[in-house]
């Protein structure tokens, strides 16, 4: 029997007096590469905030590998959105990392971690750069390094493409990939940007008129599901043996 990653039943996520979604049953399984959709502002984040215990959720169960969910997990990681105007320090990634060694680690172990992520996502001739110095791209490299320093089961990624030109998005999504079967995790994935991930995706979240619903990519990444989830016309078409995603903002599902 396959290992569920994230079970929940019964869930509900405000915002203050302000309903974001809910869902009768989550079931995810170890392994999966799960896109989280849906427009601005439905809850995303915030949804992976409640898996990380950050934010408070009703629920019947709500369970992270077994165990109840709760902040502070160190099964989990979470790379968060890279903000345009984000400050970044003119320190070196090595250096930072360093300074972020629990205390139940020892400094030995704890630099063999560093060793690893950085290797891990092929960033050893930027590591000891100042991190201001570094492209949009290499910065997002190293913040997924950041990501895999406690060695996590469950990754969280809140829009890692956001700033990338179209070759580093791609570059980062197929190393994303290859984290995940090298290493095991299971993903959910947070994105506007769905062509890079739309063949990759094993299942998918849409939050939609708040209610968080659950399927496959097969089944949910589709013409139909996807112009009412984002209120236009959308078309996946297949191209040398792939599905793209193409928009026409002249249709008269906008709102």
């Amino acid at each position: 029997m396959t290992k569920l990653i994230i079970s929940a039943t019964d869930l509900s996520v405000s915002l203050g007096p302000r309903l974001l979604f809910e869902c009768d049953e989550l079931a995810i399984e170890q392994g999966a590469f799960v896109g989280l959709l849906g427009g601005n502002g439905v809850g995303k984040t915030t949804f992976l905030r409640t898996l990380l215990g950050l934010q408070k959720a009703q629920y019947t169960t709500l369970n992270i590998m077994d165990a109840p969910c709760k902040r502070g997990s160190s099964s989990i990681s979470y790379l968060p959105q890279l903000k345009a105007h984000s400050s970044r320090l003119a320190l070196c990634a090595q250096s930072l990392f360093e300074t972020w060694r629990p205390r139940n680690i020892s400094a030995k172990e704890w630099q063999r971690r560093i060793d690893n992520a950085i290797v891990q996502v092929n960033a050893q001739k930027i590591a000891s750069q100042p991190m201001d110095t570094l492209s949009g791209g290499e910065y997002q490299r190293l913040m997924l390094a950041q990501a895999l320093l406690n060695e996590p089961k469950l990754l969280l990624l809140d829009e890692p493409l956001v700033g990338l030109d179209p070759s580093r998005q791609y570059q980062l999504v197929e190393l994303i990939l290859h984290l995940q079967q090298h290493l095991g995790m299971t993903i959910v994935c947070s994105t506007h940007e769905l062509n890079p991930f739309i063949n990759h995706f094993t299942e998918v979240l849409l939050i939609h008129e708040q209610k968080l619903r659950q399927g496959k990519a097969t089944e949910l990444l589709t013409s139909q599901t996807l112009s009412e989830l984002y209120h236009c016309h959308l078309d996946v078409v297949m191209h040398h043996g792939r599905q793209h995603l193409i928009a026409h903002p002249d249709s008269d599902l906008y709102v």
